[in-house]
């Protein structure tokens, strides 16, 4: 079956993590779910992470695959998983967040009605120590199922300086990304910049939907 959306995910000493990540995306709806392609890269992950994340492979083969790699840090597994995503479009996910699944369920839907290079979507980010919830509210300038051509449109007067588009809350083409890599920078923190400026270099076009999907945890 063709894939619609590859979910790639970092794997490094998380697991306290992994289990509540991968089960978010889990749609209840069978056709959906084949419609994921859910690639797991275990970065050289010294403790059960990776185990636990083939118990999700072994019981959903062909829509959850775990890659082994020696570590190369979070940027080296997204370049990985996404030179190994097959879906038409692709959305990252680190492993200590996790995904609303019934928005998922709503964007695989979605998904399969549009034609675009980014979609742009809400977010919310959870404060562990305190257990509240904080919608980013990053987007509230679009109009809703608007298609926007990229290069016509004035990012920076959107306000969110380099912030243009963030890994949170942004679906890719996953062809248009692959041209391009490797797109992240490997063993450095804040390798993710890249996505705050690059796509809107390359893409021709975007759309934005109120689904709330991305759950970041702080």
């Amino acid at each position: 079956m063709t894939k619609l959306l590859s979910i790639v995910i970092p794997v490094y000493k998380v697991e306290k993590f992994i289990d509540k990540c991968i089960s978010s995306l889990i749609v209840s709806d069978e056709k959906q779910l084949q419609l994921l392609d859910i690639v797991v890269i275990n970065d050289g992950t010294p403790d059960n992470s990776a185990i636990l994340a083939k118990e999700y492979e072994k019981k959903y083969p062909g829509i959850v695959r775990v890659i082994d790699q020696e570590n190369r840090g979070h940027g080296g597994a997204w370049n990985h998983g996404t030179e190994l995503a097959v879906g038409k479009y692709l959305f990252y996910l680190d492993s200590d967040d996790w995904f609303n699944t019934s928005d998922l369920s709503k964007l695989i839907s979605y998904l399969g009605q549009i034609d675009v290079d980014m979609v742009l979507l809400d977010s919310q980010i959870y404060y562990a120590d305190t257990d509240i919830y904080v919608p980013t509210n990053r987007h509230i300038e679009l109009t809703p199922d608007q298609v926007y051509t990229a290069d016509n449109f004035d990012w920076l007067a959107t306000g969110h300086g380099f912030n243009m588009t963030y890994a949170h809350d942004t679906v890719y083409r996953t062809a248009m990304m692959q041209q391009y890599m490797p797109l992240f920078c490997e063993k450095v923190m804040y390798d993710d910049v890249s996505l705050q400026a690059i796509p809107i270099a390359i893409a021709d076009t975007f759309i934005y939907t109120h689904l709330d999907i991305y759950r970041y945890y702080i």
